[in-house]
């Protein structure tokens, strides 16, 4: 499978998360899909790894419930080891309620298995995102991009 289809993927699945559509976005999931949170990032009362598309899909809407407007904005993406996609990504948002905003930038790695997203690790560090999609000489954006 071509590493422009796991783009594709990718792009499709910002486009589901910004629609607040969590049902699309779970679709484009393996069933057993892996969300890591970033180190440090989650509550320690929370879970760092989710498994499952289900699983993954309510911590969504959970997670997204507390903003009255967001937005995830994707940055370059490029292709990695393996099929791997490395994929900078804005977070911007305004509270439920208070009305703060915030923003937040983050790197994650997306796997893959057939079509389907079969991993998602978010990581705080950008050389630690890259590190993982594979070596600096192997990200590469596809001559199509």
């Amino acid at each position: 499978m071509s590493q422009q289809v796991h783009m594709d993927i990718v792009r499709r699945a910002f486009d589901a998360f910004n629609d607040g559509d969590w049902d699309a976005a779970a679709e484009l999931a393996d069933p057993e899909v892996e969300w890591h949170a970033p180190e440090g990032f989650a509550a320690p009362d929370a879970a760092r790894l989710l498994r499952g598309k289900w699983t993954v899909r309510e911590m969504w809407a959970s997670f997204f419930s507390v903003w009255d407007e967001w937005e995830m904005t994707p940055g370059t993406l490029l292709a990695g080891q393996d099929g791997t996609v490395f994929v900078p990504v804005q977070f911007t948002a305004r509270g439920h309620g208070s009305g703060v905003p915030m923003t937040m930038d983050y790197f994650q790695v997306y796997a893959f298995r057939a079509e389907k997203i079969l991993r998602i690790h978010n990581y705080l560090d950008r050389s630690e995102a890259l590190e993982a999609a594979g070596p600096a000489d192997l990200l590469r954006r596809p001559a199509s991009s």
